[in-house]
């Protein structure tokens, strides 16, 4: 087996490459252009030289033998050739984006097998829209997990408002009440709505102009696009915030909030203007197809290529039938540049339109979401997240199990669709349950809100569907069912979430205008995890317990905003004064205790800014390790001035004892030998 495969032993070869499109000739010729003019001037010079070496990663993803670098490397009377090695020797790398991955296509993967589809250089083709259509009806006929059944009381729910499009003319109405047909199928729209003055929005004093017509949006290409993307995919009633809530109604919004849940989870597909910053942007864009199609590669083992017939642009390596020759390799691949494998993340996960809070339960609770990006479409549904570059699912290093952690209709409903006597079924249920309110409460609170006061409305949609599952009280962003344990919620520091904080954050986490009492994550402006202090068991035995909780709600929402609320514990109550200080962050700093005679350490994850004094009190919640020396997960609380027995959560902490640190074996205190009694306590 030779060392090295020429792709390019000419110039005129690559220069061919170049003028038939070749998506790994242009790049090349997009990196190294200058040094192309230099080479076509002669001047040879900036080729020739140790830099030539630059090398082009190939890795093989598919689990072969083999794993193929590309390289430039001197050619023929001294002018520069790419290569392609099979032997996997190290080579300095002169340009990390010079790597790229190597995907084998499977038979039946082909995005050219897709019927009507190929690569356009705008997204509102007809070769797009036949990749969605196929999207749809896939998930349709096939996907179990992407079902919305309808409970017995929900059979004859429809939206409150649709806007209505016709097939045959540019009309569009406002359809309200029975205006709307039973069963409706309908679309819904996620988008970023920009700072546009003289917006056309639905209000008290237009609703029955909009009835009789829906003027020209008037710049507002998002809706026009909206609108368009509905009628190609044959969807004739669509659904938009502005022109489907009553702005100027307080009532209406709150009562059509109440709806949130409904409206995305029995809808056949969410519309996302992903890449739109405002609604003047629209959701289609101009793109080159080097972003979405990949390079074909053939690997064959054949000495002859004069007898290669393929009618696309290729690259071809040729391996001689040699008797030793690894044949594992041979098959067909594309080459995807090393920097579009985090094209996801970058089109998607960091979009404008995906940082803003609200649409966090749109994204979540749609069976099927359309993503319009200005690179191309992407798909995402429970059990298939796909793209124009990979329209069978996306590469392993590409996946995002943002839907399928938070499928609603998946195994935790099966567990919890009856009242279930198995005491391991219904525990499993539970926890699955809990995860998936943890993932949920996670990705909500790592986006942005213009308005705090909206925020237990902005996740009121989630929450609708979890008590189908949790079968308990909500309690302002909290469940009944093991309150104790989620109260050892903790804020994470500046891109602990998936997204950097909301610029509107406060340094101290906390939001400028009471949104929920301080045992709440609600209260807190911070990314959250709520399971972070705690073990992977949400239901095992803790060291105190709830023995009241009451929630002051705005209306008779339990879901909706709350004006207070208290919840009462019975727990061991320890006060210290706070010592030496040893590190300190945005989330959390290590304290040792002045008044403590075995030296405990406090990790101590709270809001800093709120500490009062050095006075801080303590209630362990729950014990990790093995007895007698666990390691405490405490809540941190200050007491509130004229109210006995009354405090505010501060945060949390992780109390231990240092002697034996250095040996990783971290001793918790005795409660029991310390004569800790138990203690009833109010916090509001």
């Amino acid at each position: 087996m030779p060392e090295n495969f020429y792709h390019h032993q000419t110039w005129k070869a690559w220069n061919e490459g170049v003028a038939d499109n070749c998506s790994l000739c242009i790049w090349i010729q997009e990196q190294f252009g200058l040094k192309i003019n230099n080479l076509l001037e002669g001047d040879y010079s900036s080729w020739i030289n140790s830099d030539l070496n630059s090398v082009l990663n190939i890795d093989n993803t598919s689990s072969r033998k083999l794993n193929p670098t590309c390289f430039w490397s001197k050619g023929y009377d001294d002018f520069p050739a790419l290569i392609l090695s099979c032997e996997g020797q190290e080579f300095h790398r002169l340009w990390e984006r010079s790597d790229f991955d190597l995907f084998e296509v499977r038979p039946g993967h082909d995005r050219l097998e897709v019927a009507g589809y190929e690569p356009t250089v705008y997204t509102n083709s007809k070769a797009c829209f036949e990749l969605a259509k196929h999207w749809l009806r896939t998930c349709e006929m096939k996907h179990t997990k992407c079902e919305r059944p309808r409970t017995e009381g929900e059979k004859s729910w429809k939206p409150t408002r649709l806007i209505r499009i016709y097939e045959d003319n540019d009309d569009r109405q406002l359809f309200e009440g029975e205006e709307i047909p039973d069963e409706v199928t309908y679309a819904t729209l996620s988008h970023c709505w920009g700072k546009i003055e003289d917006k056309l929005v639905l209000t008290l004093e237009n609703r029955d102009d909009l009835k009789q017509a829906i003027p020209p949006f008037g710049g507002l290409k998002t809706f026009e696009d909206a609108v368009n993307i509905a009628r190609q995919l044959g969807l004739w009633y669509l659904w938009i915030d502005s022109l489907c809530i009553v702005q100027n109604s307080k009532e209406d919004w709150l009562a059509q909030s109440a709806q949130m849940s409904n409206v995305y989870k029995y809808s056949f597909c969410n519309i996302t203007a992903t890449s739109a910053t405002s609604d003047l942007e629209g959701c289609f864009f101009n793109r080159s197809l080097n972003q979405v199609y990949l390079n074909p590669l053939y690997i064959d083992f054949t000495d002859d290529l004069s007898s290669n017939s393929l009618d696309e642009p290729h690259l071809i390596i040729a391996v001689p039938s040699r008797k030793d020759s690894p044949r594992s390799l041979e098959g067909r691949y594309e080459l995807l540049q090393k920097g579009a494998i985090w094209a996801w993340r970058e089109d998607i996960t960091l979009a404008a339109v995906n940082r803003r809070a609200w649409v966090v339960q749109e994204r979540l609770l749609a069976p099927r979401v359309l993503h319009f990006s200005k690179t191309q479409l992407y798909w995402e549904c429970a059990e298939l997240q796909a793209s124009e570059s990979f329209p069978f699912g996306q590469p392993m290093e590409q996946e995002s199990d943002y839907k399928a952690q938070t499928s609603f209709a998946t195994e935790a409903k099966q567990y919890m669709a009856g009242d279930s006597t198995d005491a391991q079924v219904a525990s499993e249920a539970r926890k699955l349950a809990f995860s998936t309110w943890g993932h949920a409460v996670r990705a909500f609170t790592s986006a942005e809100l213009t308005y705090n006061s909206d925020k237990l409305i902005a996740i009121s949609a989630i929450a609708r569907e979890m008590k189908l599952l949790m079968k308990c009280r909500y309690l302002a962003g909290h469940w009944e069912t093991d309150l104790i344990h989620q109260l050892a919620w903790i804020g994470l520091p500046p891109g602990g979430g998936y997204r950097q904080p909301s610029t509107s954050t406060q340094s101290g986490g906390l939001p400028d205008e009471y949104c929920a009492p301080s045992w709440s994550w609600a209260s807190s402006n911070q990314c959250i995890d709520i399971f972070r202090q705690m073990s992977n068991d949400p239901l095992k035995p803790a060291l105190a317990e709830v023995i009241a909780v009451q929630i002051e709600l705005s209306t008779d929402d339990e879901m909706g905003q709350v004006k207070g609320g208290y919840v009462k514990l019975r727990g061991h109550m320890v006060e210290f004064q706070l010592g030496s200080v040893r590190e300190e962050d945005l989330s959390k700093m290590y304290v040792t205790l002045d008044n403590d005679d075995a030296g405990d350490t406090l990790e101590i994850s709270a809001l800093s800014s709120v500490f009062p004094h050095k006075t801080i009190w303590f209630m362990p919640i729950e014990a990790e390790g093995s007895p007698p020396y666990p390691m405490l997960t405490c809540l941190a609380i200050d007491k509130v001035e004229d109210q006995i027995g009354t405090f505010r959560r501060i945060g949390t902490a992780l109390w231990y004892s240092p002697t034996k640190e250095e040996a990783g074996d971290l001793e918790g205190p005795d409660l029991i030998n310390r004569g800790i009694t138990l203690t009833d306590i109010k916090i509001i």
